[in-house]
């Protein structure tokens, strides 16, 4: 792997108002952090845009390019399924799904399924639910990330979905998903105290305090890049958001650290969904999130 990495982390949503994003720059050699800023956006600037003009920034330095995005990237392959059967010409409702435990598959991808039962199994106190990308307003901030990333397909600048850290010098770019709720979970090994009102950071350094928690190396630069962010004076109701890109940005560095579980056939096999499909996953789209502190062999507990 190079010495260091240019990572965005991006809190996407609809509205322009409410994406979060931020740069760093990450030295892989002595685990630092040599730069951090918030990207701003405006009604002129939008996400991908305002990506592409911090990629090009950073040209000279020649550094290799990670995009953390928290928002789901695929579509649940039985949902995708189950709209393309054939359906008679009255108007009725789909009947393709005709086993009542498979609505989960319907509205929730494989990786947000097995996320759910790693926390499960791995602390039983661990509770997460991700948004289903098949619900209204996610469905929507779906494709309105889709259309940004198309911004940036446009440019010189061809990023593409990595299943598995980079382990090579050649490594140039590439795109994860992560989900900021998740990842907390994981470095706190407490449930998530989730409450946009004062953000997800201010809250879980509340929640980490009262559990000695925050011993943890990523809490520590999540606190500092916190107070750092608090630096640039903006607006109180985009602070959140910046919040959740700072810990998109981090699990990116968790990533390129060989410390997220992947979707090897290895942690799919220790599932006990029977729908975890390989070939599945790789339609649907994979959320990268950090080894729990409790697992930190990427192991399911039977």
């Amino acid at each position: 792997m190079p010495k260091s990495v240019f990572i965005i982390g991006w809190d996407a949503a609809c509205a322009s108002r409410d994406n979060g994003l931020i740069q760093l720059k990450y030295n892989l050699t002595n685990k630092s952090i040599e730069e951090f800023r918030p990207i701003l956006t405006s009604s002129k600037s939008s996400p991908g845009m305002a990506i592409r003009n911090a990629i090009q920034n950073h040209n000279s330095e020649d550094l290799p390019f990670l995009l953390a995005i928290d928002c789901p990237l695929g579509w649940p392959v039985t949902f995708i399924d189950a709209w393309e059967s054939p359906i008679p010409s009255t108007a009725q409702p789909i009947t393709c799904i005709d086993k009542k435990e498979l609505k989960d598959a319907f509205f929730k991808r494989q990786c947000e399924r097995f996320l759910i039962e790693y926390y499960r199994s791995s602390n039983p106190s661990l509770r997460i639910q991700p948004l289903e990308v098949t619900s209204n307003l996610l469905a929507r901030t779906a494709f309105d990330t889709a259309y940004e990333l198309n911004l940036l397909l446009e440019g010189s600048h061809l990023p593409f979905m990595l299943w598995s850290k980079p382990k090579h010098e050649s490594f140039s770019q590439g795109i994860i998903e992560v989900y900021p709720a998740a990842t907390v979970q994981s470095w706190s090994n407490s449930p998530t105290p989730i409450g946009k009102r004062n953000g997800i950071i201010s809250n879980t350094i509340t929640a980490a305090e009262s559990n000695s928690r925050l011993d943890h190396s990523r809490i520590k630069q999540l606190i500092k890049l916190s107070a750092e962010l608090s630096t640039y004076k903006l607006p109180v109701s985009r602070v959140p958001h910046f919040e959740d890109a700072i810990i998109c940005a981090l699990t990116a560095v968790d990533f390129l650290e060989d410390k997220c579980v992947d979707p090897s056939p290895n942690n799919l096999s220790l599932g006990k969904d029977a729908f975890y499909n390989p070939s599945d996953i790789k339609k649907e789209g994979w959320i990268w999130f950090p080894k729990t502190t409790l697992d930190e062999s990427s192991t399911l507990k039977n």
